[in-house]
């Protein structure tokens, strides 16, 4: 997370906002390094049923009240109670929106179980490595196939190691570099996305279905004092 001159230590907080509430964390080292191992969780969940989130927002709050300084850190204080982390977080790691009264910067997101989701995401965080792995990499990556998405050139030069079916595809991918004939490769094309949609079906036919928007993500946002969020920058 980018901030211009961010307080670090006690006096500021980062915080993840989602339908069940708040996770509130300290930016001290461990602070930061539980917030950075959140992020990296609901990453991995996007697509997980268990994780049936809304909207997915981001705050840079300053304050020097001491009962944030209670509500932060949680999975911390508590580790035989919520370490390692795991989907579904309990609910005694999130706080009330109360906190958010200190809020300076919001980064408002949606939670759409989509490859566009995935972008929007990674790309709001400036200088944080929000890790795409696993299941979310496996499956994103499949749907952008069946969409029509081009990975040959990824996939033969040996970019996608981590697709879990790098195998099935890199054969069909280097036909179709090969092929000179447009209508040969047309039916190459289909061929490939017919396979990913297969898989999809096949290997994840449980995957979350997007939600509608909550109303209480627009209603949070709204009460930020305007003057605040134009303080900082995530």
């Amino acid at each position: 997370m980018s901030l211009e001159n961010p307080i670090n230590g006690y006096g500021g907080y980062n915080a993840i906002e989602i339908d069940k509430g708040v996770l509130l964390f300290s930016r001290t080292s461990e602070g930061f390094k539980l917030f950075h191992d959140y992020m990296g969780l609901f990453m991995d969940n996007l697509y997980n049923p268990l994780c049936n989130n809304t909207y997915f927002n981001l705050h840079y709050i300053e304050s020097g009240a001491p009962e944030l300084r209670e509500k932060c850190d949680i999975a911390l204080k508590y580790p035989k109670k919520h370490l390692p982390l795991k989907i579904p977080v309990k609910d005694e790691c999130f706080t009330d929106t109360n906190v958010l009264s200190d809020s300076l910067t919001v980064k408002k997101n949606g939670w759409e179980p989509t490859p566009e989701q995935i972008q929007k995401i990674t790309d709001y965080v400036v200088g944080v490595h929000i890790p795409v792995r696993g299941d979310t990499f496996n499956i994103s990556t499949l749907q952008e196939i069946a969409g029509g998405e081009s990975y040959n050139s990824l996939l033969l030069d040996g970019s996608m190691a981590d697709f879990k079916y790098e195998k099935v595809f890199v054969e069909l991918a280097g036909k179709m570099e090969k092929c000179s004939d447009s209508i040969k490769k047309q039916t190459l094309v289909q061929v490939m996305k017919d396979m990913a949609s297969e898989i999809l079906k096949r290997d994840y036919p449980n995957i979350r279905k997007e939600s509608q928007p909550s109303f209480n993500n627009e209603r949070h946002i709204a009460r930020i004092p305007l003057q605040k969020k134009k303080g900082r920058q995530l």
